[in-house]
């Protein structure tokens, strides 16, 4: 009887923690951070800055990083960056990433998707987002929407300057 006693007792209190677990569980996929919107120009000529423009935030505020990945047209993903969020920014953020893109005619007529997320402390992922990016000859211009006017003043990192770079060595002095 004893036994029976210690083995009821033992199963009510694993069950009780199973369902802690479950809960637990089902909290975390509620607290992941979110993407909320973005912007960027299309049309980029070689030299220019080119500007990507991202909205998130996370109900827990503890996003940790923005993760970028590129890759030339028609091919797999050749780099991935992070770029760190601190402070306000990990519980909410408006602002903007940029490449300073290489002054090189070898890029005009290349494209680019570049994509984002944002991961949590937890690893957690928010939903992706992606563009394109054309390099092309003309000088090109662009409105900034009015949303993203404030954004502007919230510069959250550079991205992929080396790997630009790097791209264009390659078209340049290809290996044989």
């Amino acid at each position: 009887m004893k036994r029976l006693v210690i083995v009821l007792l033992f199963t009510s209190l694993i069950s009780g923690c199973d369902l802690g677990v479950r809960e637990n569980l089902k909290d975390l996929t509620l607290h992941s951070p979110v993407l909320l919107d973005s912007w960027a120009t299309q049309k980029v000529k070689p030299g220019q800055v080119w500007k990507v423009f991202l909205a998130g935030e996370d109900q827990d505020g503890d996003m940790r990083l923005i993760v970028s990945a590129i890759a030339p047209r028609n091919r797999q993903v050749l780099n991935y960056e992070s770029t760190f969020l601190r402070g306000n920014n990990r519980k909410a953020f408006s602002g903007y990433l940029y490449a300073s893109t290489p002054a090189s005619f070898s890029l005009n007529g290349e494209r680019f998707v570049v994509s984002f997320f944002i991961r949590d402390a937890s690893g957690r992922k928010s939903n992706p987002v992606s563009f394109w990016i054309d390099f092309v000859q003309e000088e090109t211009g662009y409105e900034l929407p009015e949303k993203w006017r404030s954004a502007a003043n919230n510069r959250l990192g550079g991205i992929f300057g080396d790997y630009l770079n790097n791209y264009v060595r390659r078209l340049k002095f290809p290996r044989r």
